[in-house]
């Protein structure tokens, strides 16, 4: 009998849980984009140069965006060399780690090890 009440209690935990996880999940993947269109405003980025952040944050070199976006390399580094002077930073790594760190900022961490350490 114990078993059993112990059972639907890490099943009511565990339930709760992911729950609320998958709320998380939902805010960050829904909102960050509305995050991002804020911080380019702020900077004052050309449709361009918010587009070319984009695929930055995922990876692309500037001779892949310039072939995904039908210009010259020497377009796309010159309006990387904007976006720099625009928000601040000095280089990629920076921008593209700020922007992840702004990501992440919209989950909280603390919650769930905290339930994860409950339930087991």
């Amino acid at each position: 009998m114990a078993g059993v009440i112990v059972t639907a209690i890490f099943l009511r935990r565990s339930h709760a849980l992911i729950k609320r996880l998958d709320q998380q999940i939902g805010a960050v993947s829904g909102n960050y984009e509305n995050q991002l269109r804020d911080l380019f405003a702020d900077w004052e980025l050309s449709q361009s140069e918010s587009e070319i952040t984009i695929y930055a944050m995922k990876g692309f070199s500037n001779a892949e965006i310039a072939e995904l976006r039908g210009t010259s390399t020497s377009t796309v580094k010159s309006q990387m060399n904007a976006i720099y002077r625009k928000t601040g930073f000095m280089n990629r790594q920076q921008l593209i780690s700020f922007l992840v760190e702004e990501l992440i900022a919209g989950v909280d961490m603390s919650e769930p090890s905290s339930d994860l350490a409950i339930a087991a």
